[in-house]
């Protein structure tokens, strides 16, 4: 799990609720840098195993097109500097804009493995893995920081085969069911990362419905590994899957129609 800064229930408490489950900090770079090192060491103290640092959005504005609001008073207990009883905009005068240099300060200051989520072009993942990051996270925020952005999975190949295997690489978005986890793992994905589905879970049915969640997501990924003849996950590869561009190759246009319509 994940656990987002901009939440009202505090790290430690997560901890202590799932003392066995492998939890990983979400942060924004803020500065001063004395608080965001204050940060850190409360999260290495509570047992968190990796820092996720997102990098593709400066604060939490947004653009928004479905009227959502953060409640008008809320106890945003996991930031560098908590805002109790505050709004939306005291912790977004604490984030800062994300720089190569402030990546290289994280990796200096904490033994955590350092993962950069918000990676969309080849090019940034590349001068990720220059500086030292543990993990690509292939993500636009669930689409909801910038419209018309690039689907993550459209991201991924080309992510992956700048990366080349020197880092470790996820991928969020779009995950509704167990073939679109096989898709990404196939493309290269060393792991998917879910939200919306937990969250529509959890609205449903409480903590039993996100295992439910789960449970779905991973019969379907195996019934579609059973499908293709696949027996571990380790041997999904991108020959399973075939894009469009290969058909596109294979069947111009003009050729394509001719031959099957006519």
């Amino acid at each position: 799990m994940i656990l987002s800064e901009v939440t009202g229930t505090p790290l430690e408490e997560v901890d202590r609720a799932v003392p066995h489950g492998h939890r990983w900090m979400q942060a924004y770079m803020v500065k001063p840098r004395s608080d965001m090192l204050r940060h850190i060491r409360r999260v290495e103290a509570a047992g968190y195993k990796a820092i996720v640092l997102t990098i593709d959005e400066v604060a939490l504005r947004r653009i928004t097109y479905s009227n959502f609001e953060y409640p008008a008073s809320f106890d945003y207990v996991n930031v560098p500097r908590p805002v109790i009883g505050g709004s939306v905009g005291d912790v977004e005068n604490q984030i800062d804009t994300v720089t190569w240099d402030d990546v290289d300060w994280l990796k200096n200051v904490t033994r955590l493995p350092i993962i950069l989520k918000g990676i969309l072009t080849p090019e940034d993942a590349e001068l990720a893995v220059r500086h030292g990051v543990d993990g690509v996270y292939v993500s636009n925020h669930g689409g909801r920081t910038l419209d018309g952005t690039t689907a993550t999975i459209n991201a991924l190949w080309d992510v992956v085969r700048a990366v080349k295997g020197r880092c470790e690489i996820y991928l969020d978005g779009g995950i509704r069911n167990g073939r679109d986890v096989y898709t990404a793992l196939a493309l290269g994905a060393q792991a998917v990362f879910i939200g919306r589905p937990a969250i529509y879970g959890l609205a449903t049915n409480g903590s039993q419905g996100v295992q439910d969640v789960l449970d779905i997501l991973t019969n379907e990924l195996e019934s579609t590994m059973a499908l293709t003849g696949v027996t571990r996950v380790c041997d999904i590869s991108p020959s399973y899957v075939v894009k469009q561009s290969y058909y596109e190759n294979q069947f111009p246009s003009n050729r394509f129609s001719a031959k099957f319509f006519g």
